[in-house]
């Protein structure tokens, strides 16, 4: 089968809706199956979908992002399509009148609607109720890379330092402004390592002013991502303070490693984490930086959590199980596509 799916960001943008793009890929490979991924960002977009439709010639089209893919789905009439609803569709853009008019036009277009997580599932049928009978929650994967990379070395953290990472773009929907704020009180007794792009400039400029001022902080732009295994394994809890997430490719890694992870009390996040027995939520800057302080002090509960953690990951992420469930959902588009053209 060929699949033409048209990913929100370019191919080398380090985002969990690009890491997710790219596993499936491989796993699709793996099985015989040939999924092109083409960037629907930036100018000129729907003359290159319209050329890659003509040139791949794909069975069928993945829109990956109910906005920033989805704005694409009246030029697929008449084509077997599915479409994933990745996270900051559903919980942000959602907010913006014309953008939800697009993402409600998307939605109902395309015939096969998929999530990987229940509580946005909900969210998405609570916003458009005609998307019910056509939305899966399909299980997600984990693929962990085995390149080494000295995080602690380019960072410049010395080793027995007790080290807090936090991985992913720097963009206001992180908040990662909000991790050195709540961290700052306990940077006598640990350090903060940002792993990602810049991925919003004026955020970026704002991100940049602040870590001069911190020493304490440091920031790595780029890891590979077969590499991000290495860099969870150093570092001793991995914190995310997302104002929105789906379900986090960084916090499943980071669970899959066996490391302790502390996240913001959200949705997708508390999906994911089991509060005190997989991990720790935190609702607000106190919070944050009570349970920050508590991964710091007691060796027993990081060992205890990431364990637990670990165990989960395992059981629940399995990268067979998701292209397994994708692939049935392909064909359930190309079957509604065969009856909707008729005999």
């Amino acid at each position: 089968m060929k699949i033409l799916a048209l990913s929100p960001f370019p191919p080398n943008t380090v985002s969990g809706n690009v890491a997710t793009l790219k596993r499936l890929q491989e796993g699709l490979r793996d099985r015989g199956h040939d999924m092109e991924i083409l960037d629907v960002s930036g100018p000129a977009a729907a003359e290159r979908v319209s050329a890659a439709l003509g040139s791949v010639r794909p069975d069928v089209v993945h829109l990956y992002h109910a906005y920033k893919a989805g704005r694409f789905a009246a030029l697929l009439e008449r084509r077997p399509t599915v479409l994933t609803v990745s996270g900051t569709d559903l919980n942000d853009y959602v907010a913006d009148p014309e953008r939800a008019r697009v993402i409600g036009e998307a939605l109902r277009r395309v015939p096969v609607l998929l999530t990987y997580n229940s509580s946005l599932a909900e969210r998405v049928t609570r916003f458009f109720p005609d998307a019910a009978g056509r939305l899966r929650v399909i299980p997600k994967g984990v693929r962990l890379g085995n390149d080494p990379f000295d995080l602690r070395g380019a960072a410049e953290i010395p080793q027995g330092s007790f080290l807090f990472v936090q991985a992913g773009g720097i963009r206001p929907v992180k908040d990662n402004l909000a991790a050195l704020d709540g961290l700052a009180p306990l940077k006598s007794h640990a350090a903060l390592v940002f792993a990602g792009p810049i991925l919003d400039a004026d955020y970026g400029r704002t991100f940049a002013a602040r870590l001069a001022a911190e020493p304490w902080a440091r920031h790595v732009p780029f890891v590979p991502p077969s590499a991000m295994a290495a860099v969870y394994r150093q570092a001793d809890a991995v914190l995310n303070t997302s104002r929105s997430e789906g379900l986090s490719n960084a916090l499943i890694e980071a669970m899959a490693c066996g490391r302790p992870v502390l996240a913001a009390d959200i949705p997708g996040n508390r999906d994911l984490i089991r509060p005190e027995v997989t991990g720790l939520l935190y609702s607000g800057p106190e919070d944050l930086r009570r349970q920050a302080r508590r991964l710091v002090e007691d060796a027993d509960l990081r060992r205890r959590l990431g364990a637990a953690a670990q165990e989960f990951a395992r059981r629940e992420f399995s990268t067979e199980r998701e292209v397994g469930a994708l692939l049935s959902a392909y064909e359930a588009a190309r079957s509604l596509n065969s009856e909707a053209e008729g005999p």
